[in-house]
């Protein structure tokens, strides 16, 4: 079973004191949402979401089945129901070592 990051990021796992790294992979699944440009809000652009119905993701391969591919708890949430091969970071945190996020595992919903 391959494990495939599908985040623009490398997924940065502290267990035990020590890390594991698993590297983006290069491709990116993101879900799509419509919006469009609203007003400026004191001089910050804005957008407003016409339709926050998620439609057909974005990058995002078919089950191979034997691959699990890592991506936003946003998404692996959403698609819970009809993927089981999808994980997202378990419990991000700033982690000084590494001057940036880590996560303390990774997690599956059901």
């Amino acid at each position: 079973m391959s494990v495939v990051n599908l985040t623009r990021h490398d997924i940065q796992i502290v267990r035990d004191g020590h890390i594991i790294t698993i590297p983006a992979s290069g491709q990116v699944a993101r879900l799509a949402v419509r919006d469009t440009p609203t007003k400026n809000i004191t001089g910050i652009p804005g957008i407003r979401v016409v339709n926050a119905q998620i439609t057909e993701p974005v990058g995002l391969p078919e089950p191979d089945g034997e691959s699990t591919y890592i991506l936003s708890s946003l998404m692996a949430l959403k698609l819970a129901s009809k993927r089981p091969d999808l994980l997202s970071p378990l419990r991000p945190f700033y982690y000084e070592p590494l001057g940036g996020t880590a996560c303390r595992g990774l997690k599956r919903y059901v």
